[in-house]
């Protein structure tokens, strides 16, 4: 048979850069190659070391083989699986004190990445500093958001001066929008029920600090703004507190318990003064039931005192009257 023809060997080998143990080799030319220092192969792990850089426009995807649009957004970094191993994400910290790890947002107007601060660039009123949205697949597509956090800056920022509110929102049934339904504004005071009512709405003094709940359906003529107290089965009594500070005293009470369907009113710490019974009976100053209405008050002066106070008309008479027509 024939010999093959092969080509003339170059007259000089590579150049070789580099000595590193596993490295990586890359070729500059067809004669000179480097071994690299931070990239390394063991034949099953490939180690990197120093800032690595993706091009803008590029994605960075773990577990498939392209990127998926959510909410309208195609984002360069994925974890993408079918399990919990291959689609969550652990971020930990181990030291010997207390801090935490930690997951920044950082907003700036400025259009150029990593600009520097200025007021110029500072957020504007209204803008979102951070979201979290959960997406789901409706049978159609992933654009749409079941519910999302979000911060958002509550006036212009400026030098040390940041006021931000939280806001929560979930998407009602039938609908593909989110609904805000909780806000926690700049002063600390929280909204339930929330969904664009106007700021003026909040309890947002200096001496003052409330809950407010609102209720921002207008469909029904009939509108009920509600605050529930539920126990289970263990539980007896549904309870609130009035104190100076958090602890665990307190000097006013509205307690109604559960089994009897009995209402209780308490000053001065634990004293009922008023007691509201599940038969309709009311009791003043004493919880013993001898009547419809029981009124007693102090060792020396016990029963109902009604005063006129209407000075305007000395003919004026002071009246406590006893129907008993329904008796009679």
């Amino acid at each position: 048979g024939s010999i093959p023809a092969y080509e003339a060997l170059p007259s000089s080998g590579i150049s070789w850069d580099g000595s590193t143990a596993n490295g990586v080799a890359t070729f500059k030319d067809g004669d000179e190659a480097t071994v690299e220092s931070n990239l390394t192969f063991d034949g099953s792990t490939l180690t990197v070391t120093g800032d690595q850089h993706i091009a803008n426009g590029s994605g960075l995807i773990v577990g498939h083989t392209s990127r998926v649009a959510a909410n309208g957004v195609t984002a360069e970094t994925q974890i993408l699986g079918t399990g919990d191993a291959d689609s969550a994400i652990v971020h930990g910290r181990w030291s010997a004190d207390a801090a935490s790890p930690l997951f920044y947002f950082i907003k700036s107007r400025a259009g150029s990445i990593g600009a520097g601060a200025s007021a110029s660039n500072a957020a504007d009123d209204g803008d979102r500093l951070g979201q979290i949205i959960w997406c789901v697949d409706d049978g159609t597509d992933y654009q749409h958001d079941g519910a999302r956090i979000w911060a958002e800056a509550e006036g212009d920022a400026a030098s040390n001066n940041i006021p931000t509110s939280l806001h929560f929102g979930t998407c009602p049934s039938g609908a593909s929008t989110i609904a805000e339904r909780m806000q926690i504004d700049s002063a600390g005071n929280m909204s339930l029920g929330y969904n664009g009512a106007a700021s003026s709405t909040f309890t947002n003094t200096t001496n003052s600090r409330g809950l407010l709940i609102y209720n921002s359906d207008d469909s029904a003529s009939t509108k009920s703004t509600e605050l529930t107290l539920a126990a289970n089965a263990t539980n007896t009594q549904c309870v609130i507190n009035f104190t100076e500070d958090i602890t665990s005293t307190f000097d006013g009470q509205i307690l109604y318990d559960l089994n009897a369907e009995d209402m209780y009113f308490k000053t001065d710490g634990n004293n009922t003064r008023m007691k509201i019974a599940g038969n309709g009976s009311v009791q003043i100053g004493t919880t013993a039931q001898s009547g419809f209405l029981d009124v007693v008050w102090g060792l020396n002066h016990q029963g109902l005192y009604v005063v006129n106070q209407h000075a305007s008309f000395s003919s004026h008479v002071t009246r406590l009257g006893v129907d008993r027509t329904a008796n009679s």
